[in-house]
Parts: structure tokens; sequence; C-alpha cells
């Protein structure tokens, strides 16, 4: 899956988007000016495996979503209603987070097989930080700079998103 772009383009309009993964399953989601806090499954089975989802918002109500790459954009399909989302023109770069030294983001859909580092650890460039199983490959994660973990966002066996930030350093 695509990461979703940090400005999306629906009909005519143009809307900020950015999204914190505060623990395991919630979410504080930005659209714009508004602030939302959902906590957010994976359905089970076949059904979460190909991009479906549940979430609760705010109210408490319980929406079902899925959500598939199509082309340049994404179809989001919550409780019904399908949605196609496309970059808008500040967003056409895309993810940039991934090239971020501070911040080391999942580079696709997996699970951590292992985290290296702790808060406050110091690391050199190059070092291991997390090890991603995807694709039935370990992936190693590392520092594209020396400098401070300051932040780990993931554990060990947990199932992250393409995107997902998983640790931040501060940057010597």
């Amino acid at each position: 899956m695509k990461p979703l772009p940090r400005i999306l383009k629906l009909d005519d309009s143009e809307l900020q988007v950015s999204s914190t993964r505060k623990n395991d399953g919630i979410y504080s989601v930005h659209l714009g000016d508004e602030q939302l806090e959902i906590t957010a499954t994976r359905l089970p089975g076949d059904a979460g495996r190909q991009g479906g989802f549940s979430f609760v918002d705010d109210s408490g109500a319980k929406h079902h979503a899925w959500v598939t790459s199509c082309g340049d954009a994404l179809q989001v399909r919550v409780d019904g209603h399908t949605f196609l989302l496309h970059p808008g023109e500040a967003g056409t770069d895309r993810d940039t987070t991934t090239e971020d030294p501070e911040r080391v983001v999942a580079p696709m859909t997996g699970t951590i097989m292992r985290v290296c580092v702790t808060p406050g650890q110091q690391v050199e460039e190059g070092a291991d930080l997390i090890v991603l199983s995807a694709m039935k490959m370990e992936h190693k994660l590392r520092a594209l700079a020396s400098g401070t973990v300051s932040e780990v966002l993931c554990n060990d066996g947990q199932t992250v998103d393409a995107g997902s930030v998983l640790v931040r350093l501060v940057v010597d």
C-alpha cells in the first residue's frame, strides 16, 4: 500500500492530512484544521490482508473501511461510501519521510522482528535500528546519520503499516 500523501485532492478541494500513532491502535488524525482521535484495527482474515479495517471515531461510532491503490490515487470505501483521493499539487512529492535522518519509517507493511535500540542510546550512521519482516524477508532499517534515539514507537512482534514512524532520532 502506498503511503498517504500529506496533501489530498478530493473533488476540487485540497486537504492537508497527517496522522500520529499514539499507541497500539490509537491514532491522532489531522484533516485540515480538524483533529480526530480514532481507534483502528485490521479486519480479521483475508479482509484485513486486503486493506480492510474498522475504526471507532470520537463519538464512539464504529465504521468499516477498505483502502486500495488505484493508479496514483487511493480508493477509500467507508461504510458504503467510496472516495477517490489523489495527491494534491503540494503533495506530489509523495512520502519524503523515508529520507529524513530524524525519522525512521517502515518502507512497507510488515512485522517488527527486533527493536535494536532504546531511547537515549547513541547510534552511529549505518547502525541497525529495527529489523522488519515483510514479503518473507528480513529488512534491516539503519540510521541515516549519527545521533541519539529520542523515541522508539514500535515493539517486537508488532505489525506496522508502510510509512509508520518507528524510531525518532536527534541527529548530531
